[in-house]
């Protein structure tokens, strides 16, 4: 997992940076049944989703809440945390 915290929100890409690596990725998030974060908040995601090169690379990644009994570790690339200063909210990735 690859913890990237929003430095800014222009309407449509999310300015994300990776502290351990010292990089900013420009990230288009939809959030469905929920707020969406803002500056300053951290999501934590699969490392594949940030590589053009993986198969399920696709933006914009969309996301709903999902329940910590859902989660799957056969699917934990589709799965993310969201972490603000309301506490931390597993995000489960959507199709379609």
């Amino acid at each position: 997992m690859v913890i990237l915290e929003i430095k800014k929100f222009d309407g449509i890409t999310y300015s994300c940076f990776d502290k351990k690596n010292n990089k900013i990725y420009n990230m288009i998030f939809e959030f469905y049944f929920m707020n969406a974060p803002i500056v300053g908040d951290k999501i934590s995601l699969s490392e594949n989703l940030l590589d053009e090169k993986y198969e399920g690379y696709c933006q914009p990644y969309a996301f709903k809440p999902a329940k910590n009994s859902e989660y799957s570790e056969k699917e934990k690339v589709d799965f993310a945390m969201l972490e603000n200063k309301n506490g931390r909210t597993l995000l489960r990735r959507i199709y379609g």
